[in-house]
């Protein structure tokens, strides 16, 4: 498949009106951030097709890419690579308050410390934002009791914002309304999100990199402290 790609993408180089580009990516990246993109994508690039495949957490998205199983991989970066990459923005973690939480009278940024006492929305165990939010909340001196779980990105700040809990989630999947409910992290946290390929940027890539660098992602803060 890879090598097909490579052939195909040979033939694109010097046009760029027929084809398609395959993305390997998670969750908030598919969810929050690639719609604009691929929406400016779609407008400048109506022959060129675009598939995402969304995996499960960070290393199954990077060893899919080093398999040769998709052109780029957009999302974490990973802990070891050998390939080309580029630093895209960074995805800040915010909670999601619920209704009548006495915490939401403030705009100021929430320490995780606050929520100790609460029961939380949580994702499934062994969702990789699960054990992010259990390793973040460890930290601080505790384990967060759960009021509801959901294995859904979406799922889990629809259900905080329905009144069952706080949650943690990546800034850029809250949308609307969910937004009067956000406060920031104190300290900040944020994540790196990163562009990846197995040997070369191909055409379709380099051209989705360079839509991406016209509009760029958030950058991290002075104070925000990293998490992977």
């Amino acid at each position: 498949a890879a090598a097909a790609r490579a052939r195909r993408s040979a033939r694109m180089v010097l046009d760029l009106e027929a084809g398609e580009l395959e993305i390997a990516t998670v969750g908030t990246v598919a969810l929050g951030l690639l719609p604009p993109v691929l929406r400016r994508w779609r407008a400048r690039h109506r022959g060129l097709v675009v598939r995402v495949h969304e995996h499960r957490d960070a290393p199954t998205l990077a060893q899919a890419v080093a398999e040769g199983s998709a052109d780029m991989g957009i999302g974490p970066r990973p802990r070891e690579w050998s390939g080309p990459l580029e630093s895209l923005g960074w995805e800040e973690f915010v909670v999601i308050l619920p209704p009548g939480d006495p915490l939401r009278r403030s705009e100021a940024p929430v320490p995780l410390a606050a929520l100790a006492e609460r029961e939380w929305v949580l994702f499934e165990r062994e969702h990789a934002l699960g054990q992010l939010v259990d390793r973040l909340c460890a930290a601080e001196g505790f384990t967060p009791r759960a009021a509801a779980r959901s294995a859904q990105i979406a799922g889990v700040a629809a259900l905080a914002a329905a009144g069952l809990g706080p949650a943690l989630v990546p800034s850029n999947i809250v949308t609307g309304s969910l937004r009067n409910a956000v406060r920031s992290l104190e300290p900040a946290r944020a994540r790196e999100l990163c562009a990846f390929t197995r040997s070369s940027w191909s055409p379709l890539a380099r051209t989705l990199l360079d839509l991406i660098a016209e509009a760029p992602w958030s950058r991290r803060g002075p104070d925000m402290v990293p998490v992977s």
